[in-house]
């Protein structure tokens, strides 16, 4: 019984990925074809086209306002509180922002 699940489960996933590349018919038709094209566009411009982006605010991120609004819900984040900033602190994104930074001196350092 065991193997027939397994089988079955493993067969599914198997044809997953078969099923959505097949083309769409009907109303989303054309939608879809926008967006081929527009993929296909943007393959084409290559890394040029990451200069035509538009750059981001120099203002926080959308994960550190989460974490400051976090904490001021809780009460825990004012500065006037013990716990201080308990939970803009559980945000690893500068954590690891800082060690990419480290590897990469380290890296050039040894070159």
């Amino acid at each position: 019984m065991k193997k027939i699940i397994t089988f079955s489960i493993i067969a599914i996933l198997a044809a997953a990925p078969a099923v959505h590349a097949r083309a769409v018919e009907g109303p989303d038709a054309a939608r879809h074809a926008r967006r081929a094209e527009l993929i296909a566009e943007r393959r084409a411009q290559g890394p040029a086209a990451e200069s035509t982006r538009a750059a981001k605010p120099a203002g926080d991120s959308k994960m550190a306002k989460f974490w400051k609004n976090e904490g001021e819900r809780s009460g825990l984040g004012d500065s006037g509180s013990r716990m201080g900033n308990f939970f803009r602190s559980l945000n690893p994104g500068p954590f690891l922002r800082n060690q990419e930074k480290r590897y990469e001196e380290r890296k050039a350092a040894s070159k």
